[in-house]
């Protein structure tokens, strides 16, 4: 096991101490611990990738494990939001429901022998979800330390972001499947 293959399942790890944070186990300053973790799993993934290229480190185990702890931050994060009424459900369904079938068809052709690195779209597809989700740490740490609940209207324009989230999921899972049809 490499540096990088360590580094990543360090970040899925930490998905699961995120989600124990914000719903099992709330403590005090649970928000702000749970961003600082999540933005330590958002730069190890960062990292892993520089590492991996630079030190010509880059394995299958990496290919397919690097898009599933990213798909386990990411979805943790939003379900715990969505149990604690910051964001909507169906919303958090819809991506889960594009990166199951996404990862699947991953794992099926890796079972034939054929290992699909991600490709860029769903690379910025990630980016852009860790990057919402860092706003919507922001906002709710603003509020908690305020003491106020979000207003109607944050609320809304929280739930309007993550909808930008589900269509930029749809989007690049369809950049998936044309490019994995061109290429097989």
């Amino acid at each position: 096991m490499n540096i990088p293959n360590l580094l990543t399942l360090l970040r899925a790890s930490l998905a699961f101490v995120i989600v124990y944070l914000l719903v099992i186990n709330p403590v005090d300053y649970a928000y702000v611990l749970s961003f600082i973790l999540f933005l330590l799993a958002s730069f190890l993934d960062y990292l892993d990738g520089i590492i991996a290229r630079r030190q010509a480190l880059i394995s299958n185990f990496g290919k397919i494990m690097d898009p599933i702890a990213d798909k386990l931050l990411v979805l943790s994060t939003l379900f715990a939001f969505s149990y604690l009424d910051i964001v909507s459900l169906w919303m958090v369904i819809l991506i889960a429901l594009r990166e199951v079938f996404i990862t699947s068809i991953r794992i099926h052709h890796l079972i034939k022998g054929k290992v699909l690195a991600a490709k860029q779209a769903g690379k910025y597809k990630t980016i852009f979800q860790m990057l919402v989700i860092s706003f919507i740490f922001i906002i709710i740490i603003v509020f908690e330390y305020r003491e106020q609940s979000l207003p109607d209207v944050l609320n809304i324009f929280l739930n309007l972001l993550v909808f930008a989230l589900v269509v930029i999921t749809f989007y690049s899972g369809i950049v998936y499947l044309k490019r994995l049809r061109e290429d097989l």
